[in-house]
């Protein structure tokens, strides 16, 4: 049997984020900020767990890093999602993008 304060939270993390994507997916904003702040709540958890030292079973550290590998590719797409929602978004209000052309700090105009 597997034991270890990390595996539940990255499970948690993973279901956390697993449920981020779909709320971005469906512009759920409400959602979403609950999400986040139970996703800030358990990378805390997490950031103090991982103070413990690593346990010596082999097959404990190979179920935290496969939990890992599956946290990182699930927060990888929700990163991803996030950069296209914002992206459609600028694109449906080009207003929001502000002025065409900005000034570099030599004075001159530069292309956006």
């Amino acid at each position: 049997m597997i034991e270890d304060s990390r595996l539940p939270l990255l499970g948690q993390l993973i279901a956390v984020t697993e449920a981020q994507i779909e709320a971005a997916r469906t512009l759920q904003h409400q959602d979403l900020d609950g999400l986040n702040a139970v996703h800030s709540d358990l990378l805390f958890q997490l950031t103090v767990a991982m103070q413990e030292p690593l346990p010596m079973d082999q097959e404990v550290l190979d179920a935290i890093r496969n939990e890992a590998r599956v946290l990182g590719g699930a927060q990888e797409r929700l990163a991803t999602l996030a950069g296209s929602v914002v992206s459609i978004l600028e694109r449906a209000n080009p207003a929001s993008l502000g002025p065409a052309n900005l000034y570099a700090r030599s004075g001159r105009m530069r292309a956006r």
